[in-house]
């Protein structure tokens, strides 16, 4: 058994070690194999050998234990490597969108992606990570388009409405979620209807 195991590592992290483990459980299977066919070999000739068929059933039960034993460290250890890969991404993400919302002084919403979808079907860390990396990397661009958009309409609202911003109590949510043009075009829209019942306010106390 020390064959399959004396080389693999307690903890499996790189490509190479789990390469090395699924090598490890086909080649035990194939040893498996071999113990029972050479167990029927040795009862077709019919020969009084009882030690020698303990000795082979407890070596292949030895080979199998060690290829379970493999074969789950394998299938675990890359599963808590893909969790954690995806996990770090979930929270690179959300720092990233908490650092830039602190930048602007403003709290937008910007859902992540699905980091878990992204390595599905992968089968070497190594290519789960650069996925999760390109990933999270094109996310923080698109942070990065958002945050632009709301530091232009925060100079807009202060140019437009400096003096009016007592019209604007969702002030925020406006500069968060709106296109540019279409901020201008609220804020232009709500000047003129204040300043128009203003003016009526106005000829009413004035007759």
């Amino acid at each position: 058994v020390s064959k399959w195991v004396k080389d693999l590592p307690s903890v499996f992290e790189t490509d190479q070690d789990f390469a090395n483990g699924i090598k490890a459980v086909k080649e035990c299977k194939q040893a498996e194999a071999d113990l029972s066919a050479l167990h029927q070999q040795v009862l077709g000739q019919m020969v009084s050998v009882d030690e020698v068929i303990r000795l082979i059933n407890d070596s292949r039960d030895e080979i199998a234990a060690a290829r379970l034993r493999i074969d789950k460290l394998v299938t675990t250890e890359k599963d808590n490597r893909r969790l954690a890969i995806v996990q770090k991404a979930n929270i690179d993400a959300s720092e990233y969108v908490t650092e830039r919302q602190d930048s602007v002084g403003l709290a937008f919403s910007m859902p992540k992606p699905d980091f878990g979808a992204a390595v599905k079907g992968l089968k070497s860390i190594d290519s789960m990570r650069d996925k999760v990396s390109t990933a999270l990397a094109n996310y923080k661009i698109e942070v990065d388009v958002v945050v632009k958009k709301i530091e232009g309409n925060d100079a807009i609202m202060t140019t437009l409405a400096s003096e009016f911003m007592h019209l604007f109590p969702d002030a925020a949510a406006l500069i968060c979620t709106k296109a540019a043009d279409d901020l201008t075009a609220i804020i232009q829209t709500r000047i003129r209807q204040h300043k128009e019942t203003e003016h009526k306010r106005a000829e009413t106390l004035a007759e």
